[in-house]
């Protein structure tokens, strides 16, 4: 049945009719930028102007930034996306190093493509912001002390407050040793019918030491 067939084409039937978009997407995002703050990493970048045949960027819908903390190929991960050429990332630890990219997001219909990514950018932050100064500080004379009480400043990562102290018409000084882990001090070295005043400061664990609180007086008997 076969002779005579040898060597001879057979084709199948003609699979279906698949269609996609090609969508002329932009040229890296340009000058990537990363600032510390208190709260989060601040990211900016230059938005692009023009797509990869020369064309006006008319179909971007955003970006998508990455993030490694062990860079490598593969190890990017997305954190986020933004309308703008700015991003906040709040998820991070001081004295731990990342590595950001950034690519620009193209859509058209259903049809989504990206850049390529930017250069990495690293960084490293570091806790250089103090503590707010803490509030509500009274003052009060009892037998043989004056009685300190505040509101601790509530950052996370504070470590204790230094408690500052002067007689009326002397020079304030820190007048307790350690940093006194809870919002209350009791000041023993006093003499009678004295006049005193107090500050108090907050340090966090990297050092970081905020502003004098409002000043409390007490007058002794």
């Amino acid at each position: 049945m076969t002779r005579g067939f040898r060597g001879r084409e057979v084709l199948s039937a003609i699979s279906n009719t698949a269609a996609a978009s090609v969508i002329d997407v932009s040229s890296p995002v340009q000058s990537l930028k990363i600032i510390a703050t208190a709260k989060a990493l601040s990211l900016t970048w230059e938005a692009p102007a023009h797509t990869l045949t020369g064309a006006p960027v008319l179909r971007l819908s955003g970006y998508r930034v990455y993030r490694s903390e062990q860079p490598g190929s593969g190890s990017f991960s997305p954190v986020g996306e933004s309308n703008e050429a700015t991003f906040l990332d709040s998820h991070f630890q001081f004295g731990h190093t990342y590595h950001y990219k950034v690519r620009a997001v193209f859509k058209q219909g259903d049809e989504e493509a990206e850049s390529e990514a930017c250069q990495p950018f690293e960084l490293t932050p570091r806790d250089i912001f103090p503590p707010a100064a803490p509030e509500g500080l009274t003052a009060l004379y009892t037998v043989g002390a004056v009685e300190l009480i505040w509101n601790a400043s509530l950052e996370p990562d504070v470590a204790g407050d230094k408690v500052c102290g002067r007689e009326q018409g002397k020079r304030s000084q820190r007048i307790n040793k350690d940093l006194v882990p809870t919002p209350v001090y009791r000041d023993s070295a006093i003499e009678a019918k004295r006049h005193y005043f107090y500050q108090v400061t907050a340090v966090d664990l990297s050092g970081n030491e905020g502003k004098l609180s409002t000043e409390a007086q007490a007058e002794t008997k």
